[in-house]
Parts: C-alpha cells; sequence; structure tokens
C-alpha cells in the first residue's frame, strides 16, 4: 500500500503540477475542482469541507500555517499563506492574497485579502461559487 500511494501521488506532481503532500490527512470532505497546479501544506489544517481550484497554493510563513474551517471555497490563483484563520462559510476570490483571519460567513478578495461581504448565510455563498 505503500509503494502504491508513493508511486499515487508522484504521478499526481507529474501529470498535474500538483505539490499535496502524501503524509497530508487528506478527509473526504476536500474536493479539487481542476486540479492543475495546486500547493498544500502538509501543515495546513482543514477543519471541514473545503473546495479549492486550479493554481491555488495553501502554504506557512516562518512556522505558521493556515486552518481552513468547513464550507470553505478558495477560488483559482489564490493564496492562504502564514497562520491565519478562515471561519466556515468562506469564499475567497479568485487571485486573492490572503495573510490575515477571514471571519465566518464572508467572501473575501483582493491583494492582500479584504472582506467585501460578511453576515451572509450557507445559501448564499453556493449561489455565488456555482451561480
Amino acid at each position: 500500500m505503500r509503494k502504491f500511494k508513493k508511486a499515487l501521488f508522484a504521478k499526481i506532481r507529474f501529470w498535474f503540477s500538483c505539490d499535496i503532500p502524501r503524509k497530508h490527512r487528506i478527509n473526504k470532505s476536500l474536493h479539487f475542482h481542476h486540479c492543475v497546479g495546486i500547493v498544500v501544506s502538509v501543515k495546513a489544517v482543514f477543519t471541514g469541507e473545503a473546495h479549492i481550484w486550479q493554481n491555488v497554493t495553501i502554504g506557512g510563513v516562518q512556522g505558521e500555517y493556515p486552518k481552513i474551517g468547513n464550507h470553505v471555497y478558495i477560488l483559482s490563483n489564490a493564496c492562504v499563506i502564514g497562520n491565519v484563520n478562515i471561519g466556515d462559510n468562506v469564499i475567497i476570490g479568485a487571485g486573492s492574497v490572503v495573510t490575515k483571519s477571514v471571519p465566518a460567513n464572508s467572501i473575501a478578495v483582493g491583494n492582500p485579502a479584504r472582506v467585501i461581504r460578511s453576515s451572509l448565510t450557507m445559501e448564499e455563498i453556493k449561489d455565488k461559487v456555482w451561480g
């Protein structure tokens, strides 16, 4: 099983240019959409369902790593780096660079990312992402 897992992650890294360490505990509720160019630190923590699009980086800075909540949508080309907490029911907009925590039920966009909407319901979040 260990050799299979090592070979599988090597193929994922080669075919899709993704760097997801095989030591990372990826649960069933972590979804990769358009899985190309995704980098996820082994020490990043996912506490629930997360949807990650292409070319997303989730990494650490000086030994500090992100904690990502439940029902989080990280759209294309976004970076979530450092000691940040992403709350539940959050959208991180395409191309955003998140270096500060984002509260629950909100949308954060920009470089550096800032909250543009808050107090959203789960239905509003899904409607914004899935149209």
